[in-house]
């Protein structure tokens, strides 16, 4: 029988050759689940047990079929609470289920679902905005899943997946929310959520800073579209300009006051990421009588570098003679400047 999505969850629609190991040649199998085996291990290795459990299928002679990974996340009702915080959150479950056939045959694609397992009843719009938007993650995920399978013909994709939700609730949870409270007639969430902190900025139009700062952080992916606007609309009220080089790996190099340099490292560490560094900085004092503009080596704006960009960044940085901020970045030795 077809099993239906449960009354307060959803399951994504999948590819019918999802796939059974009955596919696979007997070399096909034993590399299935050798790399199953492996991805699974790696999760649990990242997350504790209440964050991630796993449950594992059976074939009739014991044998080890298919693996679901259970990962809980909760929807904070502030703006700013980490995803993983349990206070004032509603509580959703995300099912990745792997194929048999997985990860070897690029048709056999995650089969994800998704479901509330608790929220709070007061306001009545925070139910309504966890229902609106278990579908909305599960697709997301469901899309970062086949991405995946269909750039590498095959291949893990569940730490995808898991970063992917994460990412979804970080940067698309809050939108949701504030439209269901909007809709009720709620102003329980003011406007600044959009941009959080957005009142450290240095807007004071008295204020000189006379320093002038650089930074280059080094990023394992940039690559959700909600991340790139953040990155973009936080370079602009900082007034920084600089670059991201966005695919894999992450480059984001930014030039501006030493201070709003700061407050956008501070500010984008707080991000869920896979993984994210500093890995370089710089600082020149602006002599009197200048202006901080005066001294930018970057373009003023903050521009996007595409996917297979890195030596266009890497030209960029050599033309500005910010060089060795990018050799730095990607741990290369610059010999040419060696003592």
């Amino acid at each position: 029988s077809q099993e239906g999505p449960p009354v307060h969850g959803v399951t994504q629609p999948i590819m019918a050759a999802a796939g059974t190991d009955d596919e696979l040649t007997i070399d096909e199998k034993d590399e299935a689940t050798e790399r199953r085996i492996a991805e699974i291990e790696l999760v649990k290795s990242a997350y504790s047990p209440v964050e991630v459990h796993v449950l594992e299928e059976l074939s009739r002679n014991g044998e080890r079929h298919s693996f679901t990974v259970n990962r809980r996340l909760n929807l904070p009702l502030s703006p700013g609470t980490a995803t993983g915080s349990a206070e004032d959150a509603v509580k959703v479950e995300l099912s990745v289920r792997l194929p048999q056939t997985y990860p070897v045959r690029e048709d056999a694609v995650l089969v994800i679902r998704g479901s509330i397992l608790s929220s709070p009843s007061n306001p009545t719009y925070i139910r309504k905005a966890a229902l609106d938007a278990i579908p909305r993650l599960v697709g997301a995920c469901q899309r970062t899943a086949s991405e995946v399978a269909a750039s590498q013909g095959g291949g893990e994709a569940v730490w995808s997946v898991l970063c992917a939700a994460e990412e979804w609730v970080d940067s698309e949870w809050n939108e949701i929310l504030e439209e269901c409270a909007s809709c009720n007639g709620s102003s329980a969430l003011a406007d600044t959520t959009k941009l959080p902190n957005a009142h450290f900025a240095t807007t004071d139009t008295n204020y000189i800073d006379t320093t002038l700062g650089r930074r280059i952080v080094y990023s394992h992916h940039i690559i959700a579209n909600s991340k790139r606007r953040d990155l973009a609309s936080l370079a602009s009220q900082y007034k920084l300009g600089g670059y991201a080089k966005i695919g894999w790996p992450g480059v984001i190099l930014v030039e501006g006051s030493e201070s709003n340099c700061q407050l956008l490292v501070d500010e984008i560490k707080r991000w869920r990421w896979q993984q994210i560094q500093v890995r370089g900085e710089e600082r020149e004092a602006i002599p009197r009588g200048e202006s901080l503009d005066s001294r930018r080596r970057l373009p003023p704006r903050f521009e996007e570098i595409g996917e297979d960009g890195m030596s266009l960044l890497a030209s960029h940085c050599r033309e500005a003679g910010v060089e060795r901020l990018f050799l730095t970045c990607m741990k290369i030795n610059d010999h040419r400047t060696a003592d």
